[in-house]
């Protein structure tokens, strides 16, 4: 299933001084547009989500006890909290909880813990051959106390809860008990992406030269495979004198100044330049920004004036049928 929109791209606006009126900073304005692209039934149930929602299971594994809480999503993170009781027997080595598979690393932020080692390797994302779960692995501390433990995460986008597998490993044997426990689940299928532009361009120049800055932050958030396609961007047009000659610009695309510069500037105005130019991305319930920066080249031979151009940003959403 394919759906498309556009949003025009806010109008950018240059001015050209005479060397007596020309500011000495450029600066920007920002002119916020919104898109909002959600399927039938996805914006009532992202609105649902936003609640706090509280939920909980008491599992016992061999002679721990664990209770796993789901704490809610705030729009931007699902959190889960975990307490594990050694009721006896063998201290504690590690534990892990069943994930949905399509959470990777590096959306999990520890938030608080307590009888965890420290270090990347101590608490990780994996699949563990020996319980045969994908999910969070949490080593206990070397000398196996306390013989109470604590463990609270965010994960980055919505994840349901969801009875998923856990499994303990205690003392220095080979056994690895599995149970269930309350868990991060995969969500529900659908498909629905909220997109959120910050752009528009006010600069004034103090001389000719090459100037680069940020125009705009695109700001997806849902799920589903996402191309952006940029068409109708132009050179800058003098808005009193259209036939005096345009203002070049160019268009990059990276995270910082920098990484565009080194990913190279795509021309406007041209069939072969940033028109036509398209940029791809999945998304599964985590939020992305594009950043789009422009470079304009001011001339000696440049008229002093107010010069305009805009351009128009396609998105495509490509669901599962």
């Amino acid at each position: 299933m394919i759906a498309q929109t556009t949003d025009r791209f806010c109008p950018r606006d240059i001015f050209l001084g005479t060397k007596s009126a020309f500011w000495k900073q450029m600066f920007q304005l920002s002119i916020v547009c919104f898109l909002l692209l959600l399927f039938a039934g996805a914006s009532a149930q992202a609105e649902d989500r936003r609640q706090s929602v509280y939920e909980s299971t008491v599992g016992q594994i061999a002679h721990f006890t664990i209770v796993g809480e789901y704490l809610g999503y705030d729009g931007f993170y699902s959190t889960y909290r975990y307490h594990i009781e050694n009721n006896g027997g063998k201290a504690l080595s590690f534990i892990q909880i069943g994930f949905c598979d399509q959470i990777k690393s590096d959306y999990v932020e520890i938030v608080e813990k307590t009888g965890f080692r420290n270090g990347p390797e101590a608490i990780e994302l994996l699949y563990h051959g020996k319980t045969g779960i994908y999910g969070l692995k949490a080593e206990a501390i070397d000398d196996r106390k306390p013989q109470v433990f604590d463990l609270t995460f965010n994960i980055r986008g919505y994840w349901p809860p969801a009875i998923n597998a856990a499994a303990i490993h205690a003392g220095g044997g080979q056994n690895y008990p599995k149970g269930e426990i309350l868990g991060p689940g995969c969500p529900q299928a659908e498909c629905g992406v909220c997109c959120y532009i910050n752009n528009g361009k006010e600069w004034r120049f103090k001389r000719p030269g090459t100037y680069a800055s940020l125009a705009m932050d695109i700001t997806l958030s849902g799920y589903g495979a996402v191309t952006l396609h940029f068409e109708d961007f132009n050179d800058l047009i003098n808005v009193d004198d259209p036939d005096l000659p345009p203002l070049e610009v160019s268009y990059g695309i990276g995270n910082t100044i920098e990484e565009a510069e080194a990913n190279g500037w795509l021309r406007a105005g041209t069939t072969t330049g940033f028109n036509g130019y398209t940029h791809h991305l999945i998304l599964a319930g985590t939020e992305e920004v594009i950043r789009v920066w422009s470079r304009v080249i001011v001339k000696d031979s440049d008229k002093v004036g107010r010069y305009s151009g805009s351009g128009r940003v396609l998105l495509e959403i490509e669901c599962p049928i």
